[in-house]
């Protein structure tokens, strides 16, 4: 085919009817997790629902089903900016709209930014230590590494535009606003992230030699699922169930140590991706951060994933805690615990997390050999600085 000169090059339309899976923008609300139907090059249905007997293509983007070229220039000036006739909520950031006729309230410059300014409301945790004789170096450098890893590793996988961690030196000194991670004695069975009183979230965390570790963990799934009722939705991976809902506890599949991997020389968790309910694998897909998991919705020897059937209304997990993975049947949730997942919590013994890690644990040794080196380094940096310092006033 040619115009004006030109070869255009057109790209073969699938024999088979197939799907694209993503974030479906309709003329009235946006589907989160949509699917796009399309067959002989024409859209045959939008659905909530992952259809049947089609293959999926999952395009983790936004899908604007019947558009060409998609875009404006609203600086220019030119032309009225949309108004959609109600909020649209994209990727976790709600943009509010005037309907059509309304005065706009402010300029597509002013807009954008308000909208920016409130999507980056951030989540701050405090770290905080009960335990007596804990030296508050040990807390503030696990607190660092903490917070590394919520801001470069973790926040950008998860589209959150704020999370920081901060170690206090007490409760008394944490500002109100942050969600306190508390390291205690022994947390005896009430591990894991409560409400309050009021509602809000806060972690007990128990001492131990590896209580970075579970410091890490209490804090990526706080960050993801503050108040633990989170879930999404997605085929069950036990054979005779159908579709399910999963909750959103990001570091269980692979929590055991084995799995983790080191900030500032630090051992913390790895985690799970959003992709990691995606449908269908694919080998070049990111399930978890370390990538120790390779194929959706897998758990690994140490851990477990929870999920609730719609059908029977029961809860159920897979573990890996003995030789083999097996299926647990919880049974109905008890509407009077405080969350779905401190409810699975009490049901449910990981002790390398809840209670720590034996000494000889060959990752948490190879963690404390590589921390000793770094407290080397670290020491003699500050030796060499005191003495910059020492030259510069005169003391």
């Amino acid at each position: 085919m040619a115009l004006a000169g030109r070869e255009l090059l057109l790209r073969a339309v699938p024999a088979e009817a197939t799907a694209l899976r993503g974030c479906v923008l309709t003329p009235t609300r946006a589907i989160e997790n949509g699917y796009v139907v399309i067959d002989a090059a024409e859209i045959k249905a939008v659905s909530e629902q992952e259809p049947d007997g089609v293959r999926v293509h999952d395009t983790a983007g936004v899908i604007a089903p019947g558009l060409i070229d998609l875009h404006g220039h609203p600086e220019f000036n030119v032309f009225a900016a949309w108004e959609p006739p109600s909020a649209i909520s994209v990727t976790g950031v709600r943009s509010n709209h005037h309907g059509a006729g309304q005065p706009r309230a402010a300029p597509a410059a002013n807009q954008r930014r308000d909208n920016k300014e409130e999507s980056m409301l951030s989540i701050n945790l405090a770290l905080v230590s009960e335990v007596e004789g804990h030296e508050p170096s040990d807390v503030a450098r696990v607190g660092a590494a903490l917070s590394r890893q919520a801001t470069r590793d973790f926040a950008p996988i998860w589209n959150m535009e704020g999370a920081t961690v901060d170690p206090f030196p007490t409760l008394e000194d944490v500002p109100v606003g942050y969600w306190p991670m508390i390291v205690v004695e022994d947390v005896q069975d009430a591990a894991g992230v409560h409400l309050d009183k009021d509602g809000q979230p806060f972690a007990l965390i128990e001492m131990s030699d590896s209580w970075s570790l579970t410091a890490s963990h209490e804090a990526l799934e706080m960050l993801a699922d503050p108040w633990g009722n989170r879930l999404i939705p997605g085929r069950s991976i036990k054979p005779d169930q159908g579709r399910v809902a999963y909750l959103v506890e990001v570091c269980d599949p692979s929590e055991a140590a084995e799995f983790g991997y080191t900030v500032n020389d630090i051992l913390v968790s790895d985690f799970y991706t959003p992709r990691f309910f995606d449908p269908t694998g694919s080998p070049s897909t990111r399930y978890s951060f370390t990538g120790a998991i390779t194929e959706p919705r897998t758990v690994l020897r140490g851990g477990y994933i929870s999920w609730q059937d719609p059908v029977s209304d029961h809860w159920w997990q897979q573990t890996w805690f003995e030789n083999e993975k097996e299926y647990r049947d919880l049974g109905v949730f008890d509407a009077q615990a405080a969350s779905i997942r401190a409810w699975i919590d009490s049901q449910t013994d990981h002790p390398g997390i809840d209670h720590g890690l034996d000494p000889s644990d060959k990752t948490l040794a190879d963690a404390v050999a590589v921390g000793e080196q770094t407290a080397k380094s670290a020491a003699s940096r500050a030796a060499a600085l005191r003495e910059r310092v020492g030259s510069l006033t005169g003391k």
